[in-house]
């Protein structure tokens, strides 16, 4: 009986240490997938231009391909409760990044932006397309980081735009 007790206690020993070596391989593959799929993300931050507050819910397409043909490398995100949408574009990135907004938003910061500078220091575009900027911003953007300003369409603007 004793005998059988012990070869239990190997056999429960042994399908822990597998386990054990399971998980841990499954955690280094979530970390290093994680890595890799952040180099290169950009994160959008999309301003009320009016108030300067976050605007949530914004939908956001980045086109990486401008002025070279048909965009092949488009990613879809919306803006969380911080006004922050991600997107990560597939290497190799484009020279400029271009976005484009659901029929509710409009941009007041343009449409196309220079990939290298929000990579490295970050950018806040210019309000070049609405009247001007009426707040301080607070918070300059980090490394891969833009910031837009962004107005609401109006009714009579969404119905002209379908």
């Amino acid at each position: 009986m004793n005998y059988r007790c012990g070869t239990i206690g190997i056999m429960l020993r042994r399908i822990w240490v597998k386990t054990l070596v399971f998980l841990s391989a499954c955690v280094f593959a979530a970390v290093f997938s994680c890595s890799a799929q952040t180099t290169g993300c950009i994160s959008v931050r999309a301003l009320d231009s009016k108030s300067g507050k976050p605007l949530r819910d914004v939908s956001i397409v980045m086109n990486a391909a401008l002025g070279g043909g048909p965009s092949t490398n488009r990613e879809y995100a919306k803006t969380d409760s911080n006004g922050v949408a991600q997107l990560c574009p597939i290497d190799p990135i484009s020279h400029y990044l271009g976005l484009s907004f659901d029929s509710k938003f409009d941009s007041c910061s343009g449409y196309a932006f220079e990939t290298a500078v929000i990579l490295d220091r970050g950018f806040l575009a210019d309000n070049t397309l609405c009247a001007g900027r009426r707040f301080k911003l607070n918070q300059d953007p980090k490394a891969g980081e833009l910031v837009i300003l962004v107005r609401r369409r109006t009714l009579l603007e969404r119905i002209d735009w379908l």
